[in-house]
């Protein structure tokens, strides 16, 4: 699973560096934040509560998401980047 993983991020980092996306310059990187969540459904009922920190660590940035659902169900994202001078994206078809 984790080969098949691998060779799936190895494809799009390929995908996105041939297909010529333009890149848009930086002008602050990004910095410490940290907010509370709240996820409703299209009604206004509270679905979920959580947590967003960020912090920078050298020439990157962490940022840890984590959701408590009223189901009892946990969502826990946490991300590493860079803080590079120009950032890219992937062309939308």
């Amino acid at each position: 699973m984790r080969l098949v993983l691998a060779i799936l991020v190895g494809v799009l980092t390929l995908g996105a560096s041939v297909c010529g996306a333009a890149s848009v310059t930086v002008r602050f990187p990004e910095s410490a934040t940290h907010g509370f969540l709240i996820l409703r459904s299209e009604g206004g009922e509270t679905l979920a509560t959580g947590e967003l920190v960020q912090v920078p660590h050298g020439d990157g940035l962490e940022s840890r998401m984590v959701c408590r659902f009223k189901d009892g169900s946990l969502y826990d994202e946490t991300v590493t980047s860079r803080n590079e001078k120009c950032s890219g994206s992937l062309p939308t078809a």
